[in-house]
């Protein structure tokens, strides 16, 4: 009786696995290939043009200095985009700040209220159930 080593062996050599590359290569490869025909930064560019579905707004949330800083190049938009970092330009976006304005002194969840009206279909909708579900406990010092 063959022992377990050999078996094992056998087995090993039968499987189809064992004729691919190892997935470090294959992962390897989708790196290069996205990386090379920029995928990741034309796919947020493209998601966030759709969620704002405004021109003007998007360009905006796009040149915010929270996303802006993040692009590998001018014309280049970034690859990466924390959820923090996309809060608070998105909030930025639909919601400003008065020119003017103290630091600090407005509730920015009723400004998001007030301006998810202005955004398109159902992302009115959700930004505004968001920030009603929020309540009105978020000051501009806390973000």
């Amino acid at each position: 009786m063959p022992d377990v080593a050999t078996q094992v062996l056998k087995l090993r050599s039968r499987s189809p696995s064992s004729s691919s590359p190892p997935a470090f290569v294959v992962s390897g490869m989708t790196e290069l290939i996205a990386s090379t025909l920029r995928l990741r930064s034309r796919t947020l560019e493209h998601g966030l043009r759709q969620l704002l579905a405004d021109e003007d707004k998007s360009n905006a949330l796009l040149e915010h200095p929270l996303v802006s800083h993040l692009a590998k190049g001018e014309w280049t938009p970034p690859s990466y985009l924390s959820s923090r970092n996309f809060a608070l330009a998105f909030i930025d976006t639909i919601a400003p700040p008065p020119m003017g304005s103290i630091p600090g002194s407005r509730n920015v969840l009723a400004a998001v209220r007030d301006s998810a009206a202005a955004l398109p279909g159902a992302l009115g909708k959700q930004v505004y159930a968001l920030a009603e579900e929020a309540g009105d406990s978020l000051r501009e010092e806390e973000l």
